[in-house]
């Protein structure tokens, strides 16, 4: 009886892990595409009222909009050791005409940071200029560095062993976390089906609402494992494979269990 549904469970594992391996990371990466040129094109009309972008390494906020002059502008800039420069200005503009597009900030208080070392940074300097020309370098926009989301499963493992992240263990703990939740993404499936094809046999002299009810409990408990061990992997105390694989170990325990139930009757 259980053989038409692990049949059906391995078919859907390796559709999953198609899913996971190119059509996820690829939509991803479009995604991020459009959102970063629907900010470019915001900022060269930029809507009125509060408003918060976010784009490359600039964050962006103004209270209002007349006439193309923004009014109360704060601008946080970021580079590769953390935070650079925090700008306030009474007003500013966005200049496309130039290359690359200038914001053009009057009556700005600048602080500048700079890093310190051990992760720690502190303020440079603070001055006050009647004018400050910001360049807002966002580069090709189609052509930005992928993040392990965006990265194919190849890719993913290709830039964990070639050691690229070895500078930035953080970047390494994402990147391993990302491609062991799609391998086990992919195990999901099987294992769901052979829990709920236990149960449906071990009820099958109940109702089918008797069958789904029985079936709620596993399901319940992969999602809720499956969130935990993701945050978890991901810097809360486990590795990121356990944290990835957890849900699935829990998946696999219930559903042995069910199927000596089932071999012994």
């Amino acid at each position: 009886a259980l053989a038409p549904a692990i049949l059906l469970g391995v078919i859907l594992s390796l559709f999953s892990y198609w899913i996971n391996d190119r059509v996820m990371p690829c939509s991803h990466y479009q995604k991020r595409v459009i959102i970063r040129s629907s900010i470019v094109e915001l900022l060269q009309s930029p809507p009125a009222g509060n408003q918060l972008l976010f784009l490359e390494n600039y964050r962006i906020s103004y209270e209002g909009n007349e006439g193309g002059e923004l009014r109360s502008v704060f601008v946080t800039v970021l580079n590769e050791k953390g935070l650079d420069l925090q700008l306030h200005a009474k007003s500013g503009m966005v200049d496309f005409t130039t290359d690359p597009p200038q914001m053009i900030l009057r009556q700005c208080n600048v602080k500048k940071f700079i890093a310190t070392g051990a992760d720690e940074i502190r303020t440079d300097s603070d001055t006050f200029m009647e004018e400050y020309p910001l360049a807002l370098d966002f580069g090709e926009i189609a052509q930005r560095a992928k993040g392990p989301r965006d990265m194919s499963n190849e890719e993913l493992a290709t830039a964990i062993e070639s050691g690229t992240y070895g500078k930035n263990p953080r970047r390494l703990q994402e990147s391993q976390t990302e491609l062991f939740t799609r391998w086990a993404r992919s195990a999901a499936p099987l294992l769901l089906i052979l829990v709920c094809a236990s149960v449906g046999i071990m009820v099958r002299r109940g109702s089918k609402l008797a069958g789904l009810g029985a079936s709620l409990p596993p399901l319940m408990l992969y999602f809720v494992l499956s969130m935990f061990g993701e945050g978890a992997g991901g810097g809360g105390g486990l590795s990121p494979f356990s944290g990835a694989f957890l849900a699935d170990a829990a998946l696999a325990e219930i559903a042995l269990c069910f199927s000596l139930v089932i071999l012994r009757q």
